[in-house]
């Protein structure tokens, strides 16, 4: 993996030659790679070549070139020198020395990775080059492939890579799912060391270890590569994939250069144009001993985002007594919390940071630093009108083909007009610093990689979320939805004035504070045991600390009924309607909770000690690990075109959790547990080349991935909504270890890549949940908790293909195009120790897909990217027997470029085109409801690029 680190940003697009003497050869490939290669003309006088086809990788090239011939080659950061097996000693460092002074004045020092930020062609020949050239499977995303189609994050540009998929929050891109597995079994490296993560602080949902990339730009990372096969070299901790983000080395930028990109995006419906810039430049020394690369991003986003939701249904026999129809059959869904309408705003801004420095004060040693930071503001304005759905007066009309309750009327209703207002802040830093020394050992080269890297993430509210609840006084509401529409959410006595409210029914405050930090620290080292084989050592020392504070403060009922409700201060019209494409008949208008009432109300709500509650919220996570890897590569001798890479990775983890606990159901006590994890994780790796287009790899390995911090809480979070439930921590959960089966083929030609993988994944320890009997303050509860009593599987298939097309077209030059298809057995699939059920794995979908098409024509290019994601499984509901599930979604995102001059670049951007709208449903074995839509609306983004 560390070489590819460097390998990554020194290609350029290949290109095709023809037999000839080895000297021209050499010279073109030196030219065509920009890699110095250093030989004596005269040795290679007469000498006459077949050329291979040089889309493979430039050592694989130069391997096949010099076979047969009496020539040494040695590859180095630096570039390549050929000798003959006889030159002394002398003549050897004649040649380093010479090798030396070309890296040193610059002429062909590195590929121009500047390029790939330009040239998506460019880009993805790089990027197929790169995939050829690893013993694993594995893909990469280069500059432009990154930069060059819209993408408001990094994950929505990691779309593209094959087998990979994301989730999404209020449209925008959050976390990856690969491998056949959700984001909890995925690992984020950054320059190959984890990195910490930042929390939801909005509500109780905690995503742990589900990396959160809606705080990463992709516009200040360079490339991007998914591991898809576990392999020992790598840190532990992924089941599904590694992907590892790439910043530049400054000294492989071949010239000094500044770019501008100024831009203002607007949401469809919305009047306002956001800002948004990107800057980069960089600079070294006169005799390129050192360098430095700087980036800032700053970007602002408004989001409207309307929708119908509701938040547990349950079969009619099941549900609690008041959603209990009696008239109704037991099978029928029916809801059993709120239904509602709801407009989100949100108003974010982000800004990022790169900056890097690299020293290389000889040719045998360099030295890198660089640090990461990110400081992401929301503020969110949160209107809802709501009703507790209650059946005893409740007349129902109509029961869909899904058998779930379509059609009903509520009678003298609960009904709540709510408003949440917060500030968040997420901020993020890494900083790393890491070196490289070039020594030897017994004769054998030696390479060595000392490095040390510091993440920290903070998750915290800035201002409290509070939320504001007046309860109408009792109306009716007809309530009606089919499969994919909201029909009808209508109040027969609009909430239009103040005196529409009978009472202030809840002001409630809550401060949220999350810190995650990974430090990590130890060395690398390779070892060329010869032109064949290498290996590879490493050992590591690992620390995360994850801390979780919340405090929540409320006003009591004596306190809310002192609340003059009619108040018209406390009152105020809707900023916006509601309006939404999925909604036929709804109220539009109604009056929400005004700040003023938050004001007048400020002296009550003060935070103090911390309640049984705030404890058993509260919680601390640390992890101490210790991991050691050796890794080998090797080229059969006799064996043409076979590599072997096998290694074994130790991991010894000590993990331990501090938090509070119930005693006798009653009391509040704080606990603390401590556990120990030791796992030997080996791999194997095949990689036959069978002829000088055909590429088949094979691997077995086994991985490990750790928990979830808030698993590990000894928490009790009591829940009310629906069938009352209460979620319940285990301290004592090990890791999930899994057994990895891999097999590929792939076909690569001038302009054109064909991949086929297979993957089996038979998982172990598989953390699920139980559910229990709890008393909680006189109240009875179904406690859900995790354990490891699961086994789960999952099998599928990845199919890609990616081509370079040129179209002999008047006006038109090339069509880039790149697609790939991901389908599963099943959703994944697994079953608890004891019980014959078999449930499929969250987060999974069955298929997945995504399309990417680049033409261009002169000075214009045009860009579609789309992405397609089968329905799966969000949540089960253990309580409500009526499990949560995510519908079929796709995403199209268009652009448009010009570029007038070679250094000035104008850019539209069109976002999520098609606008469909995302839907969950509430599913059990019988029945199907319509359980939230999601309208996120289109976004626009004009850019002007500027760069000298």
């Amino acid at each position: 993996m560390l070489k590819t680190l460097s390998a990554l940003l020194m290609l350029l697009a290949p290109g095709c030659l023809m037999a000839a003497p080895l000297a021209e050869v050499l010279s073109a490939l030196a030219r065509q790679h920009q890699v110095a290669i250093v030989f004596n003309q005269a040795e290679l006088t007469d000498i006459q070549v077949d050329m291979p086809d040089t889309e493979l990788p430039l050592q694989v090239v130069l391997q096949q070139l010099l076979v047969d011939l009496p020539l040494d080659l040695e590859i180095s950061d630096n570039g390549v020198v050929i000798r003959q097996r006889s030159q002394s000693a002398k003549n050897q460092a004649e040649a380093t020395k010479i090798l030396e002074e070309v890296r040193v004045t610059g002429t062909a020092l590195t590929a121009n990775p500047q390029q790939l930020e330009r040239d998506y062609q460019a880009a993805t020949r790089a990027s197929r080059q790169l995939k050829q050239q690893q013993i694993g499977d594995s893909d990469y995303l280069l500059g432009a492939m990154l930069k060059g189609l819209p993408a408001e994050n990094l994950a929505e540009s990691m779309q593209a890579l094959p087998g990979l998929s994301i989730s999404r929050d209020r449209g925008e891109g959050l976390n990856i799912n690969a491998g056949g597995l959700g984001p909890a079994y995925q690992l984020t490296l950054l320059n190959g060391r984890r990195i910490a993560n930042t929390e939801n602080v909005r509500n109780s949902n905690q995503y742990g270890q589900e990396y959160r990339f809606d705080t990463l730009s992709a516009g200040v990372f360079s490339a991007v590569e998914l591991h898809k096969t576990a392999d020992s070299a790598l840190p532990a901790g992924a089941i599904g994939a590694v992907a590892n983000i790439i910043n530049e080395k400054p000294l492989a930028l071949p010239s000094q250069q500044t770019q501008l990109t100024l831009s203002g995006t607007n949401l469809s419906g919305d009047n306002q144009v956001q800002p948004n810039m990107t800057i980069a430049s960089n600079g070294f020394s006169a005799q390129r001993q050192w360098a430095w690369l700087a980036k800032l991003n700053y970007q602002s986003r408004v989001q409207r985002q309307f929708q119908y939701e509701t938040w547990h249904w349950g079969r009619n026999a099941d549900a609690p007594a008041q959603y209990h129809y009696p008239q109704l059959d037991d099978t029928t869904l029916v809801p059993v919390d709120g239904l509602a309408l709801t407009i989100e705003n949100e108003d974010r801004t982000r800004l990022s940071a790169l900056l890097t420095a690299q020293w290389q004060p000889t040719s045998h040693t360099s030295w890198l630093v660089s640090g990461f930071l990110s400081d992401t503001d929301y503020a969110f304005d949160e209107h809802r009108l709501s009703v507790n759905p209650a059946s005893k007066t409740a007349i129902p009309h109509l029961i869909s083909a899904d058998n779930a309750l379509s059609a009903v009327t509520y009678r003298d209703a609960d009904i709540k007009s709510a408003r949440e207002v917060s500030g968040l802040n997420y901020q993020h830093q890494t900083w790393q610093a890491s070196g490289e020394h070039q020594a030897s050992f017994l004769g054998w080269p030696l390479l060595i990689q000392p490095y040390l890297s510091l993440s920290q993430a903070i998750s915290r509210t800035t201002s409290p979320i509070t939320r504001l609840r007046s309860e109408i006084a009792r109306t009716d509401l007809e309530f009606a939805i089919d499969a994919q529409r909201l029909g009808q959410f209508t109040l027969s006595n609009p909430a239009l004035s103040p005196d529409s409210f009978s009472r202030i029914s809840g002001i409630s405050e809550r401060h949220i504070r999350v810190d995650n930090q990974v430090q990590e620290t130890g060395a690398d080292a390779t070892i060329e045991l010869s032109q064949r084989s290498q290996l590879d050592l490493g050992l590591m020392l690992s620390r995360h600390h994850h801390q979780y504070h919340r405090q929540d403060i409320e006003l009591n009922t004596e306190q809310l009924a002192a609340i003059d409700a009619h108040n018209a201060l406390y009152y105020q019209a809707l900023p916006t309607p509601f309006e939404a494409d999925f909604a036929a008949q709804v109220a539009s208008q109604w009056l929400i909770p005004s700040l003023q009432l938050q004001s007048d109300q400020r002296h009550l709500l003060t935070f103090g000690a911390m309640s049984q509650s705030d404890k058993l919220n509260s919680y601390r996570v640390d992890f101490r690990t210790t991991e050691a890897f050796v890794n080998g590569q090797w080229q059969l001798a006799g064996i043409t075109g076979v590599q072997l890479q096998g290694g074994l990775r130790y991991s010894a983890t000590q993990s331990q959790s501090q938090g509070f606990s119930l005693f006798d159901d009653q009391q509040v006590v704080p606990r603390h547990s401590r556990s120990r994890y030791r796992h030997w994780l080996p791999s194997l790796s095949l990689l036959w080349q069978p002829g000088t287009n055909w590429q088949w790899r094979s691997a077995i390995s086994r991985s490990m991935a750790l928990p979830n911090y808030s698993d590990l809480n000894p928490k009790i979070h009591a829940h009310s909504g629906g069938q009352p439930y209460a979620e319940g921590g285990n301290p004592a959960l090990r890791p999930v270890e899994s057994r990895n089966l891999s097999s590929s083929l792939s076909y690569t030609a001038a302009g054109g890549q064909l991949s086929l993988l297979w993957f089996d994944k038979q998982l172990s320890h598989f953390i699920s949940e139980q559910v229990s009997q709890l008393t909680y303050m006189g109240q009875q509860y179904n406690l859900r908790s995790k354990t490891n009593q699961g086994q789960g599987a999952v099998s599928g298939i990845v199919a890609s293909l990616s081509l370079d097309i040129p179209l002999p077209i008047n006006g038109l030059d090339s069509l880039g195009l790149s697609t790939s298809i991901t389908q599963l057995d099943h959703e994944g699939e697994y079953q608890v120790a004891g019980q014959p059920k078999v449930r499929p794995l969250e987060g999974v979908s069955k298929r997945s897909a995504n399309l990417r098409m680049v033409l261009r024509g002169g000075p214009w290019q045009g860009a579609v990217n789309m992405n397609f994601r089968s329905r799966y499984l969000e949540q089960l509901d253990n309580t409500n027997r009526a499990d949560v599930w995510v519908d079929d979604f796709t995403s199209l995102d268009t652009s448009l470029s010009f570029t007038p001059l070679e250094q000035v670049l104008l850019r539209l951007d069109i976002y999520n085109l098609l606008n469909q709208n995302k839907r969950r449903y509430a599913q059990d074995g019988h029945a199907q409801a319509l359980m939230k839509v999601e309208d996120f609306g289109v976004r626009f983004a004009f850019s002007l690029q500027l760069q000298w």
